[in-house]
């Protein structure tokens, strides 16, 4: 089923891309501790954009968020 084929495609290419995105919030936070010379401990991190399997209605599918997330109070 090609259309099955390419959403399991997708949905690969979407984890990556959330991989990424962490890696480099990681990447990111490291050079600004360092630069300022501190240290920290990750609290939260939260992705913005995901999709997840869900059930609507009775209907099984995906549910996609994309977007800006409220933020979390770490503390």
């Amino acid at each position: 089923m090609a259309g099955a084929d390419a959403a399991r495609e997708y949905l690969a290419e979407h984890d990556a891309a959330l991989d990424f995105a962490c890696l480099n919030r990681v990447w990111i936070a490291r050079r600004i501790l360092q630069a300022i010379r501190a240290e920290a401990q990750m609290l939260l991190d939260v992705s913005h954009n995901h999709v997840l399997p869900a059930q609507v209605d009775g209907e099984r599918g995906f549910l996609h968020r994309k977007g800006r997330h409220r933020p979390i109070r770490a503390w």
